[in-house]
């Protein structure tokens, strides 16, 4: 597996307390909301690692279902974008078990503001 940065950091800050890391207006968060936006980027992985609470966010190289229960963010390329990902049982266990999880392409639905994005996989 391969480590992730610093960045990994912030993109926990987001999800946890809500760090804006885009500064659009109201009526921009409404627009991507309403929009099936498909984007490039990372499917990152961030395990749990101790019972002290820290985590390890990696780009899988392989099925990541056999890990302990986890959560996932992807992250668009070539931008600060960081959003939750969510999808139906089906299509998560899909991309747990896809071998390439960097540099993929996703389409979905943005929901949320600044301060965290969720990207609702079709």
């Amino acid at each position: 597996m391969l480590r992730v940065n610093r960045l990994v950091i912030a993109m926990l800050f987001v999800l946890a307390g809500g760090l804006a890391f885009n500064t659009a207006s109201e009526a921009q968060d409404k627009a991507h909301q309403e929009e099936i936006k498909t984007m490039t980027g990372d499917f990152i992985c961030v395990l749990p690692m101790d019972a002290d609470g820290n985590v390890k966010a990696v780009i899988a190289q392989g099925d990541c279902s056999g890990y302990a229960p986890h959560v996932h963010v992807f992250r668009e390329a070539g931008t600060a974008n960081v959003f939750s990902v969510q999808a139906t049982p089906e299509r998560l266990k899909e991309l747990e078990q896809s071998s390439n999880k960097k540099g993929i392409t996703l389409a979905g639905k943005i929901a949320g503001s600044t301060r965290g994005w969720i990207l609702s996989v079709q």
